[in-house]
């Protein structure tokens, strides 16, 4: 399987595993997107550009506030939530969902696919 594939795999896996979870995306911190299984009605250059902009940012907050690394990162919008969280130090994990979605699940989740993402990038 290549690497696209195998990468493909897993986050239609993590969609599928959780409900309310509407797509994800892995994004190099320059806002490259390496993988994407978002519905087409969604703008992937900019949610990929806001999405590394968005972590470079938490993880410069957290810096100055002694926080350490970034571990994941919640906005929470009246209709939806995005979900971030680190796949090593130049890529990100986002994931776009609807309000309902139990987030604590998701973050597990995600961990557990960004440690498989990561043997593929």
């Amino acid at each position: 399987m290549a690497n696209s594939d195998s990468i493909s795999t897993l986050l239609d896996a993590l969609v599928s595993d959780n409900p309310g979870l509407i797509g994800s995306l892995v994004v190099g911190r320059d806002g490259v997107i390496i993988q994407s299984n978002l519905p087409v009605n969604f703008s992937l250059d900019h949610l990929g550009a806001a999405g590394a902009s968005m972590t470079a940012l938490a993880e410069t907050l957290l810096g100055y506030s002694t926080g350490g690394g970034l571990e994941r990162l919640r906005l929470v919008g009246n209709q939806g939530q995005v979900l971030i969280i680190s796949i090593a130090d130049d890529v990100a994990l986002l994931m776009v969902s609807r309000r309902s979605i139990d987030a604590d699940l998701a973050f597990e989740s995600a961990t557990n696919t960004a440690f498989s993402l990561a043997q593929y990038l």
